[in-house]
């Protein structure tokens, strides 16, 4: 369907492109973002111009959903038709976005996206940024939980690179971007999560202690 919708927006270049990610009932609330971001990244090789193609974030769904629209300029604003309405209470408190592994790992649906078969981190990080932007008293954290063979700090790195992409190509305020030292997992992860400015503060949960030196 990509390739598609890319030739279509190549050949016509007064038509512009919406892509609208639902997360489903259970993932995290960026799945969806996340994916549409994918597929805006993916449809941007026949597109040189990037602005003629947005994601938006589009709610839950019953299943992970991505939706493209093509429109004629962008004064036509689909609107997301999310099927599964958010509980008061998640309104009120930190929810994560995503999370992932490093090495990075995690695949995606390769009925949706045929032969790209795995994300990227400007998918991830992009879809933060949609989100932030579509809310500017959002305030993201991102957890780093060095792996239990690390070296300490190892994750933070991952998280401080997380941070300047935010910051300097997503052009986020960086007083809305806040680090934290998870402790350690039994894998590198790192967390990403938004709240509102009168939420509580993400915790973070360490399964392993930390890494003990041996001495000679």
């Amino acid at each position: 369907m990509l390739d598609a919708v890319g030739n279509l927006l190549k050949a016509n270049l007064g038509l512009c492109a919406y892509v609208i990610g639902y997360s489903d009932r259970e993932s995290a609330l960026g799945n969806g973002i996340v994916h549409a971001n994918y597929a805006r990244n993916l449809l941007r090789r026949w597109v040189a111009e990037d602005s003629r193609i947005r994601a938006v974030y589009g709610g839950r769904k019953g299943t992970l959903t991505v939706e493209v629209w093509i429109v004629h300029d962008f004064s036509i604003v689909p609107h997301p038709t999310p099927t599964i309405t958010p509980s008061s209470e998640s309104l009120n408190v930190a929810q994560k976005f995503y999370e992932y592994q490093f090495p990075y790992i995690n695949r995606i649906d390769s009925e949706m996206f045929g032969e790209y078969q795995y994300l990227n981190q400007e998918a991830i990080l992009d879809g933060l940024a949609v989100m932030m932007e579509r809310d500017p008293g959002l305030h993201t954290y991102i957890i780093a939980y060095d792996g239990r063979l690390d070296r300490k700090g190892t994750a933070h790195k991952l998280a401080e690179r997380d941070r300047y992409y935010l910051a300097i190509e997503s052009n986020v305020a960086t007083e809305r971007i806040h680090l934290v030292n998870g402790g350690r997992r039994e894998h590198r992860i790192v967390e990403l999560w938004i709240a509102s400015s009168d939420s509580a503060v993400p915790k973070a949960t360490p399964s392993t202690q930390n890494r003990t030196t041996r001495r000679r």
